[in-house]
């Protein structure tokens, strides 16, 4: 999605994804468990406690940032690379310094039995 739904992003006044909530069911009852987004044009990572069947699961919230933009937030261009497995997720964010895309930002994140964890 453009908007992100979860993180910090999605707490923020004029950020709030109309039927949000809804989507996040609907979503967590067919068993999502990664979310992108941008719209905020600010790189973020991080596992996020969801209600799924009446339990808490942590699934994943990742945003990007901005690819080809002035909209940079003081950043600067960045591109995330996902590398993922059935049990590990890896982003990394590469920012554009003078001219080649380098490793800015590393997360990986592991599955558990109650969903995706910092690894």
């Amino acid at each position: 999605m453009h908007h992100p739904l979860l993180g910090p992003a999605a707490a923020e006044r004029g950020n709030t994804v109309a039927g949000r909530d809804a989507v996040l069911a609907a979503a967590a009852d067919r068993g999502a468990d990664v979310f992108l987004s941008g719209h905020t044009h600010v790189e973020h990572a991080a596992a996020v406690d969801l209600q799924r069947g009446g339990t808490s699961h942590s699934v994943l919230a990742l945003e990007a940032g901005t690819a080809v933009s002035d909209r940079t937030r003081g950043a600067g261009d960045s591109i995330n690379v996902l590398k993922t497995s059935p049990t590990l997720f890896e982003l990394e964010v590469r920012t554009c310094r003078d001219g080649l895309y380098t490793p800015t930002m590393r997360v990986r994140f592991a599955r558990t039995n109650s969903g995706w964890q910092a690894a």
